[in-house]
């Protein structure tokens, strides 16, 4: 098996959001000659289209590498919004702004098409439900301050913060209790100047969960300054708080409970690094059955056997994985729930067809430093497809096995046996998390590029290593 860190849908592809990006200038360049035609013909343009179209000029002016401006996920999140959401609305407010469309209008919307058609690739609804669920697991996950992220900063890597609209909108999209705790974050920020919107959801969300009482708090205060016709919404709320009584006490979100979750999330925000065998680890040159060709292994864990081979694959060879797996790209699935949203793996996945010359390459040199058979057959099957695995904005996959079978439902429809390894290249260097993690080892692996991990996922005697099971 291969698999690497390069960026499901959408929002899950760095090369897709780039894409998108890119599209979106073309947009912006087409809205900007349709603002100036219009009103070149002393023609109305609604002031919501004027000020979006600015708006976007300027938070897209100084934007030097869009990869790694994308790789930022509070950027991807309002990349994925306004694209999904914020210029639908301009399209609608132009295709309704007359009765007798303008040569400039025709333009705009014939142009809207061709950019929005032309590959398939454009964000919808689900990456923005993707790209919010994603910030929130970043948050629990890394145990981030909240109002630190909303402010622009995560993992000391900053961004533009997130708007008033931004919080609300990321809201939508998750369970009650963490809507109230990003809503009470975000009215804590010392610089917040349209808290009306967001006290008013979060007074809903208390109403909804029933707290009514504490939904009436908020609704009465919010009274006082809102334009809004709240009377009738506060009576409601009144009454069915006097018909319930006083409000259970309001339960945070719990962190993981047991003793594999919490160290799988230590290990993700790098807390703990423990593995009994370190003293004794070293690194060498590994000889192979070729005697000018050694491999520098560094032994990261004996029993399992996990190791990092250095200077295996070139950046050219990088390169060139990388570009066959971008057009294939789709939702990884998991053995059992192939073609199912499965929460616990959010990545997206393309296989490399063996007859690429690098394919072959890359075989040669796993077999030459692991001594397993790597070539790919049809007849006789020793090993899978190269598998390039892209996880981007709040991807993960939570703890599993490589091996296939450790579910017997599964072994008695395979015929050429269980995954006895798994090898593993980083295609690049992340900013910030992305570490492939072994809790019951206590093992964290950075990807760095050009460094890779293999790893024996059986042993002869019971099957699945109980310590292999890891996450990414």
């Amino acid at each position: 098996m291969f698999s690497a860190v390069i960026g499901a849908e959408v929002s899950q592809s760095v090369y897709k959001m780039t894409v998108v990006y890119y599209k979106e200038g073309h947009l912006v360049d087409a809205l900007d000659h349709y603002v100036t035609t219009t009103l070149a013909n002393h023609s109305h343009v609604d002031e919501t289209v004027k000020s979006f179209l600015d708006n976007i000029k300027e938070k897209r002016s100084g934007i030097d590498n869009v990869t790694e401006w994308i790789g930022h996920p509070i950027n991807a999140f309002q990349l994925v919004e306004r694209t999904a959401n914020g210029w639908k609305k301009v399209e609608q407010n132009i295709k309704s702004s007359t009765v007798v469309p303008t040569k400039a209008t025709l333009d705009f919307l014939s142009y809207w098409n061709e950019v929005i058609d032309v590959d398939g690739i454009w964000t919808g609804r689900d990456d923005v439900n993707i790209s919010a669920q994603g910030l929130c697991r970043l948050h629990q996950t890394y145990k981030l301050d909240l109002k630190t992220l909303m402010s622009g900063t995560i993992l000391n890597k900053t961004a533009s913060p997130l708007t008033t609209s931004d919080v609300i909108n990321i809201g939508i999209y998750l369970k009650a209790e963490d809507q109230i705790e990003w809503y009470e974050a975000y009215l804590e920020l010392d610089d917040v100047t349209e808290k009306e919107s967001v006290l008013y959801k979060l007074a809903m969300t208390y109403y909804m969960e029933d707290f009514a009482w504490k939904s009436l708090s908020i609704f009465t205060d919010l009274q006082k300054i809102s334009s809004r016709p709240l009377e009738n919404l506060v009576k409601i709320v009144r009454q069915k708080a006097e018909k319930a009584g006083n409000d259970r006490p309001f339960k945070k979100r719990k962190g993981p409970t047991s003793f594999l979750s919490k160290i799988y999330e230590n290990l993700c925000r790098g807390n703990i690094q423990t593995n009994q065998a370190i003293p004794v680890l070293h690194c060498y040159n590994k000889v192979t059955r070729i005697p000018y060709y050694t491999g520098k292994e560094e032994v990261l864990s004996y029993i399992p056997r996990i190791s990092r081979f250095h200077d295996v694959i070139s950046d050219a060879e990088i390169s060139q994985l990388q570009d066959f797996s971008k057009p294939d790209l789709t939702p990884s699935d998991v053995l059992g729930k192939a073609g199912q949203h499965f929460p616990g793996r959010i990545s997206e996945t393309s296989w490399i067809e063996p007859s690429k010359d690098v394919s072959k390459k890359l075989e040669k040199r796993i077999e030459l430093l692991t001594r397993l058979d790597t070539v790919y057959r049809e007849e006789t099957v020793t090993s899978e497809y190269f598998q390039v695995v892209n996880y981007g904005f709040g991807g993960h996959y939570l703890r599993h096995y490589d091996a296939l079978y450790s579910d017997q439902k599964y072994a008695k429809d395979n015929v050429y046996g269980d995954r006895i390894a798994t090898w593993m290249f980083y295609l690049n260097t992340v900013a910030a998390g992305g570490a492939t993690v072994f809790p019951k080892l206590n093992l964290r692996i950075l990807p760095i590029k050009l460094p890779r991990s293999g790893y024996l996922n059986t042993n002869k005697c019971s099957g699945n290593h109980t310590d292999q099971k890891y996450a990414k």
